[in-house]
C-alpha cells in the first residue's frame, strides 16, 4: 500500500462526504467534477481501498471510508490551525518573545516596553532574561534570545547595535562612610562632592561582579584619571545594583552606579555624588541584534518601539 496522498486528496474526500456527490464537492471547492474524482481516484489507489460507493442515489462512505474520516477531518483541522497560527505570528498577535536585558536595561527601560507590547497582545508570551552584560551577550549569540538591550557599546562584527539613549554611571559614598575617612560630605541633597584622586584611594571601593558593563567602565575610567585598583583602601565584590546600592548607603565605601539606579538614592540624600576630575561618566544604552538572524514579528515591533522612543 502506498500511503503518500496529501491534504488536496483529504480535503476532496471530506468535502464530498459532505456535500453527498462530487459535483456539489466541485462547487464548494470551486473546481470540476473530473478533478475531483481524480483526487479521490488517487486516495483510494494510494490506499488501496475504496472509499466511496457511488450511486444514482447519491455518493456513501464505505467501511474504509468512514475509518479513514475522522483521521481526515483531524489532519484537516491541524493545517486550518497552523495557518492560523504562522498567521497569528505574522501580526506578532502570538507567539514566544525572548528578550534580555543587562541589569540596568533589563530593569528601568524594558518593563515598560514590554508591557506596552503585551497590553496590544495578551496572546503574546515575553520572556525577559536580566543578567550582566557578558552573560546577555552569550544567551544573544546562542539565539537563546532575539535581542538586548545593553549598558555598552557591543563592537563585535557578529553584532547590529544602535543606540538608544546616554546613561551615565555615577561615583557614590553615603555621607558617614565620607566623614569616617575625613571627607566632609555636600551640605545639601543633591549636591556633587569633588574629590581628587588621593582622597578617593582612602576610601574601601565596592565594584559589581565580572562581566557587568558598569563595572568594566568605572575601571576603564578611573585608570583614564590614573586611579588604579589596588590604590583604593580596599575592594568588596558585589553581585548586583541593589546590592552594591545597598553596600554603599550602609557606608562600606564607593561603588559606582548607573543614574538610573542612583536616583532613588540621591533624592532621599543615603548617597552623595562624588566628582572626580577627568572622569567621564557617560555610557551608550544600546539595542543589540545577531547579524543576519530573522527577528519574530514580535521582536521587530519591540526593536520598533524602542528605537522610536530613542528618535
Amino acid at each position: 500500500m502506498d500511503k503518500n496522498f496529501g491534504l488536496r486528496e483529504l480535503e476532496a474526500f471530506v468535502t464530498v462526504a459532505e456535500c453527498g456527490s462530487f459535483t456539489a464537492a466541485g462547487r464548494r471547492l470551486l473546481l470540476t467534477q473530473p478533478t475531483i474524482s481524480l483526487r479521490i481516484s488517487s486516495l483510494e489507489e494510494a490506499l488501496d481501498a475504496k472509499v466511496f460507493d457511488r450511486s444514482r442515489s447519491g455518493t456513501l462512505l464505505t467501511p474504509a471510508g468512514e475509518a479513514l474520516m475522522p483521521h481526515a477531518i483531524a489532519a484537516l483541522g491541524k493545517r486550518r490551525e497552523g495557518i492560523e497560527a504562522i498567521r497569528e505570528l505574522k501580526e506578532g498577535r502570538k507567539g514566544i518573545l525572548k528578550v534580555g536585558g543587562s541589569s540596568i536595561p533589563g530593569a528601568y527601560i524594558l518593563p515598560a516596553h514590554l508591557a506596552r507590547l503585551k497590553r496590544e497582545n495578551p496572546g503574546l508570551e515575553i520572556r525577559l532574561q536580566v543578567s550582566d552584560t557578558d552573560t546577555v551577550l552569550a544567551a544573544l549569540r546562542a539565539a537563546e534570545i532575539e535581542l538586548a538591550v545593553l549598558g555598552r557599546q557591543a563592537g563585535d562584527k557578529d553584532l547590529e547595535t544602535i543606540e538608544l539613549e546616554r546613561d551615565r554611571v555615577l561615583p557614590l559614598a553615603a555621607p558617614q562612610c565620607l566623614r569616617d575617612h575625613g571627607l566632609r560630605p555636600p551640605r545639601r541633597r543633591g549636591d556633587t562632592l569633588s574629590v581628587q584622586a588621593g582622597d578617593l584611594s582612602r576610601l574601601p571601593l565596592i565594584l559589581r561582579e565580572p562581566g557587568s558593563a558598569t563595572r568594566a567602565l568605572a575601571i576603564e575610567r578611573l585608570e583614564a584619571c590614573g586611579i588604579r585598583i589596588p590604590d583604593f583602601a580596599s575592594l568588596l565584590e558585589v553581585p548586583g545594583n541593589t546590592v552594591a546600592r545597598q553596600a554603599a548607603r550602609a557606608g562600606l565605601g564607593v561603588t559606582f552606579l548607573s543614574s538610573f539606579a542612583a536616583r532613588e538614592s540621591l533624592a532621599r540624600g543615603d548617597l552623595c555624588q562624588l566628582e572626580i576630575p577627568g572622569f567621564n561618566s557617560e555610557r551608550p544604552i544600546t539595542l543589540t541584534r545577531l547579524k543576519g538572524r530573522t527577528l519574530s514579528p514580535a521582536a521587530l515591533k519591540l526593536a520598533g518601539e524602542l528605537e522610536a522612543s530613542a528618535s
